[in-house]
């Protein structure tokens, strides 16, 4: 009997997008406790770390 190794292709995309958010949200509530607002650059942010989300899938 031979083993098939499985893909786990969804969960690794899962998590990754988890730690998107978990990143952005982190970025975010720094700036509310700092500044007292959400940093005004969070798009650009986050568009970087999707950008290497993207390349790390």
């Amino acid at each position: 009997m031979e083993f098939v190794h499985r893909r786990r292709r969804g969960a690794e995309l899962f998590l990754l997008v988890l730690s998107l958010f978990v990143g952005l949200g982190a970025y975010a509530a720094v700036g509310l406790g700092v500044d007292g607002e959400v940093p005004a650059d969070i798009m650009a942010y986050g568009t970087w770390l999707a950008v290497l989300v993207v390349a790390a899938h």
